[in-house]
């Protein structure tokens, strides 16, 4: 359950289009090229939704504690060009605080499945790398997905060590 009501609008919303993609997909057949360009166009679309969420969550928060900092947070955090990974979470956190970010770490290590959700953002982001290159993706739609509900469990975590 996320707390700030931005990042749930974000997910929320991306999970309703991926729902949608899938019925095209499912209508149109696995094989049919169009599938293929609706399976890149979700791998960008749930890379820029992890990045808005994390941003979101952590900006949200020092802004709500020291408005007067909005424009900074802004310009550093929010509009900064940080791909959506395990590790560039913990430096944003890093910056502001590094008692969050300790605890968010040792939120995220007490997880029975803490590397594989910490990969999930990996391999994310790895491909939506790949696809904006020119080379193919070599995940599948459902496995995407399955990918993003990983990562989602991440963002949980910060939203929790935010509030």
């Amino acid at each position: 359950m996320i707390n700030n009501i931005n990042a749930k609008a974000a997910i929320d919303d991306c999970n309703a289009e991926l729902d949608r993609i899938t019925g095209i997909i499912n209508g149109v057949g696995s094989t049919s090229p169009l599938s293929g360009y609706l399976t890149k166009y979700s791998l960008i679309r749930i890379c820029g939704t992890l990045e808005v969420c994390y941003k979101t969550i952590i900006a949200d928060y020092y802004e709500n504690a020291a408005p007067q900092l909005g424009q900074f947070i802004g310009y550093h955090l929010r509009d900064a060009s940080m791909n959506p990974t395990y590790e560039n979470i913990c430096q944003a956190l890093k910056r502001f605080d590094d008692n969050k970010n300790q605890n968010f770490k040792s939120a995220i290590t007490t997880l029975p499945n803490s590397e594989s959700l910490k990969e999930a953002f990996s391999v994310l982001n790895r491909e939506r790398n790949n696809v904006a290159h020119g080379t193919n993706s070599t995940l599948s739609f459902n496995d995407m997905k399955d990918r993003f509900s990983e990562a989602i469990q991440i963002i949980e975590i910060l939203d929790t060590i935010m509030v």
